[in-house]
């Protein structure tokens, strides 16, 4: 889905997607379940069904945060604290999001006041 200009000048590429299920989360995962071995980006993603012309750049990004390593065609998980870091924020995110569902806006909408008026 295409984005405005000024949306994508927006965008930060300092972001990472560590939700449940993002294609940055399941390519961690995957290297992280295979510490000790480094792949070729195909096979990431075979592994993860992150598509070819995504996955290079994501490699990338993860690179630049020392979450993944790559030595000529292979790539493998990165330095091992800063992985256990992120596991502690994403934890805790999920932690959160358990105990704080998302709020239905239309039972507070009734009582809400418009400053407008």
């Amino acid at each position: 889905m295409p984005v405005s200009r000024k949306q994508f000048e927006t965008f930060s590429e300092a972001t990472l997607d560590l939700s449940a299920g993002s294609a940055e989360r399941r390519i961690l995962s995957f290297l992280d379940g295979h510490d000790g071995q480094a792949f070729t980006q195909s096979e990431i993603g075979d592994e993860t069904s992150v598509p070819d012309g995504r996955l290079g750049v994501l490699l990338r990004h993860l690179e630049a945060h020392n979450l993944v390593e790559h030595r000529g065609e292979y790539w493998a998980i990165g330095d091992e604290s800063r992985i256990g870091s992120l596991a502690g924020v994403a934890h805790g995110f999920a932690v959160a999001d358990d105990r704080y569902p998302p709020e239905d806006a239309s039972e507070w909408e009734a009582h809400a006041v418009d400053p407008r008026k």
